[in-house]
């Protein structure tokens, strides 16, 4: 029996199966990137904890190794300096905050908290991206959430996590450490794609592994709280902010057959609907969903 990577011994089921050939396709066109050493068999699953509702990929072998994030760091969507749930959360965090930013990149977000006048630290196990963010002055090391955790504990008024958990097989020793190093009644934050928007209906190699392991979605997010004793405080959903990416989506999915689509762009169907989606940009769900969690003071931690 295949048990969920997020709540031990919780059953799963199977969700649907994916063809490896099309997928090491797909990275291969779109990004010049051979994945072929990934993948063992010619399928692979996607299961879902029935408890939670978190689906995962399996197995979990799939999991990108730090050569395929070192390619897909030149690419400018990998690093963005700016992202929606960066000031969001900031929002949130007070001036004399310690926080340690798990997964941190080329350190945009710690920028950001340091801007606010916080004493900001983070972790990331891309060691060229960790370079280059001690370059600009920032505090980064190379060890993992678990050796930190354990050398750390309960030091930091917020721990956050954004674009990270969707990349991590062992979900739940992964969740575990950020809250031991949390102090109690700490902020804990995690920003993830958004599977219950218009990425459920994207066909994105990048929304698959190697490069990520799990579909994160409101339900799951929401069930962490059970699972580790935590009080969910906020669940946001990033508004649109990729209108040609929706858009293409939108019409692969509605525009079925060439006649259609000839009439939808000869009539400028395409033209009326952007500026519809534009106008409501603000109350569509967007690429990423947002939610932070207070440690409780007398917390649990589920065993992996």
């Amino acid at each position: 029996m295949i048990t969920s990577p997020l709540i031990p011994n919780a059953n799963t089921k199977l969700v649907r199966e994916i063809e490896s050939s099309k997928v090491v396709e797909g990275y291969q066109n779109e990004l010049n990137l051979d994945v072929t050493e990934y993948f063992a068999g010619p399928t692979f699953q996607v299961r879902e904890c029935e408890a939670s509702g978190y689906q995962f990929y399996y197995p979990y072998s799939l999991v990108g190794n730090e050569s395929l994030y070192r390619h897909l760091q030149h690419f400018d969507w990998n690093y963005k300096a700016h992202k929606w749930e960066y000031n969001r959360i900031a929002e949130f965090l007070r001036g004399d905050s310690t926080v340690l930013d798990v997964g941190c990149g080329q350190g945009a977000f710690l920028t950001i908290a340091e801007g606010k006048g916080l004493e900001a630290h983070g972790l990331e196990l891309n060691s060229s991206a960790a370079e280059l963010a001690r370059s600009n002055g920032l505090r980064v090391s190379t060890e993992s959430i678990s050796d930190h955790a354990r050398a750390n504990p309960e030091r930091y008024d917020a721990v956050c996590s954004f674009q990270v958990l969707e990349h991590i097989p062992h979900v739940n020793t992964f969740i575990a450490d950020c809250i031991a190093a949390l102090k109690p009644g700490g902020l804990l934050v995690f920003g993830v794609p958004n599977n219950d928007g218009f990425l459920k209906y994207a066909d994105a190699f990048l929304n698959m592994p190697p490069h990520h392991m799990g579909l994160w979605t409101e339900r799951s997010l929401s069930a962490l709280a059970d699972v580790f004793d935590l009080k969910l405080i906020m669940i946001e959903r990033e508004p649109l902010q990729e209108i040609d990416w929706y858009m293409s989506v939108m019409e692969r999915r509605f525009l079925r057959g060439r006649l259609v689509r000839k009439i939808y762009y000869s009539l400028g169907g395409a033209r009326v609907m952007r500026a519809i989606v534009s106008y409501r940009s603000n109350n569509i769900a967007g690429h990423t969903i947002v939610a932070a969690y207070r440690k409780d003071t007398h917390e649990r931690h589920p065993s992996a």
